[in-house]
This record gives C-alpha cells, sequence and structure tokens, in this order.
C-alpha cells in the first residue's frame, strides 16, 4: 500500500508541475552583480523546478542573454 500512495503522490506532483507556468525573463543589461545574480539564482530555481537536465542548462541560458549580455 505504502509503494502506490508514493506512486499516487508523485503523479500529482507531475501534473502540478505541468501546469504551474513559470518564465525567466531575458538578461540584457550590462554587468550589474546583484542583478546577475538574482537572475542566475532564478534560472537554479527554474531549472531544479522543472528537473531540466544539467547538458540543457548553458543552450538555454544562452537563448536567454539579450544584447550586451550575449557578448560576454
Amino acid at each position: 500500500m505504502g509503494r502506490d500512495k508514493y506512486k499516487e503522490n508523485e503523479r500529482v506532483l507531475d501534473e502540478l508541475t505541468k501546469k504551474i507556468k513559470m518564465k525567466v525573463t531575458d538578461f540584457n543589461e550590462k554587468f550589474d552583480h546583484d542583478t546577475f545574480h538574482d537572475w542566475m539564482v532564478s534560472l537554479k530555481d527554474y531549472f531544479e523546478w522543472f528537473s531540466v537536465p544539467e547538458n540543457r542548462t548553458t543552450k538555454f541560458v544562452k537563448l536567454k542573454l539579450k544584447g550586451v549580455a550575449h557578448s560576454w
């Protein structure tokens, strides 16, 4: 019974995750340590919530860098 309950809880969490909409903003500012740090923390949270594989995070971040930030 315990395993079935665990699997059911996991299924419910998966369904919840699919329904939540989270948006990662583009980063296009000149280098400001605090702003960049906050942006990176939000990315980390996003990747953790959606279980993004590490091999895809760099490509995703590259897409979100715009303007001057993209040329870093």
